[in-house]
């Protein structure tokens, strides 16, 4: 497994992504500006899932061109993270909580093994 960091402008190159990636985390510090209405578009039509960590809002401010981050209200769900695939008209989301919602490094670390497991799914559709 390899992790690239990537910055907004090479999130915008949309379906070229999943020649590269197989997936894309969007981190806490970032989901503001990844909910910008031009990035809608992207995760709808990249091909590859996005899980945006830390999220307390899921993933429909990031999928909405009209609601922006700020705006839509928190969802009380107790995940660490959500996840989001499109092809085509087909959508896939899921959640990503956190053992008894204890913050703490075996936890994180459960989290992120499920999401690479729902990574190898995507990548083999076996969803």
């Amino acid at each position: 497994m390899k992790f690239t960091t990537i910055n907004f402008a090479k999130l915008e190159e949309g379906k070229k992504l999943a020649s590269e990636f197989d997936a894309v985390f969007i981190m806490k510090e970032h989901l503001s500006e990844a909910a910008q209405s031009k990035y809608a578009k992207v995760y709808k039509e990249a091909g590859i899932p996005f899980f945006f960590i830390e999220t307390r809002k899921s993933y429909i401010p990031f999928v909405d061109e009209k609601l922006s981050y700020e705006d839509f209200p928190e969802v009380e769900s107790g995940e660490y993270a959500a996840g989001y695939f499109q092809s085509g008209e087909d959508i896939q989301s899921w959640g990503y909580g956190l053992y008894n919602d204890k913050v703490n490094e075996p936890n994180i670390k459960d989290a992120y093994s499920r999401m690479f497991s729902t990574i190898e799914s995507v990548k083999n559709r076996k969803l």
